[in-house]
């Protein structure tokens, strides 16, 4: 009796309604089919975070996708957030705010047309580093590309904007 009640509290600490975190991967290609999108991963790159998007609206940014990758020289970074924000929202503003590790970005060019045009690439240096941000918007949600790199570090830039480049969307 006791064995029968061990292995059914073992059973149900086992269970959870928790949500979960989707398995990490280093496909070639990342695809999310619940935002209705993909992209070419730089090549080499690893990815370091995996998440979906919680139902209804989002108040702040949600981190979908992290990769990290490396050159002969430095690190970059191209996260995928999304974020509900209203037509009206100064989306340079916003961009410049605090994020990455640096307290305010300052304009380096942008807005301007970027992935066939229907996005927006805002360009911001912060610290010897570089922030680009690709925005696409869709109604209320808007999905922003992070692209981070040295400064100086063309081959990270250049892979960077080929994998913005790559993005199809399904919806």
């Amino acid at each position: 009796m006791k064995r029968t009640v061990l292995l059914v509290a073992v059973l149900l600490a086992g269970c959870s309604s928790r949500p979960r975190a989707p398995a990490l991967d280093n496909e070639s290609v990342y695809q999310n089919s619940q935002e209705g999108f993909r992209f070419v991963v730089p090549q080499g790159w690893a990815q370091s975070v995996k998440a979906n998007l919680p139902p209804g609206p989002l108040k702040d940014e949600k981190l979908l996708v992290r990769y990290i990758g490396h050159s002969d020289t430095a690190q970059g970074t191209l996260e995928v957030a999304g974020v509900d924000l209203p037509e009206s929202t100064n989306l340079a503003e916003y961009l410049a705010g605090p994020s990455h590790s640096t307290k305010s970005w300052k304009s380096a060019g942008g807005p301007e047309p970027a992935a066939n045009s229907s996005a927006t690439r805002f360009l911001f240096r912060g610290d010897g580093m570089m922030k680009e941000v690709v925005a696409f918007r869709r109604g209320e949600r808007v999905y922003l590309f992070y692209s981070l790199y040295a400064a100086k570090d063309a081959k990270t830039r250049e892979a960077l904007r080929q994998a913005i480049d790559s993005i199809i969307w399904d919806k």
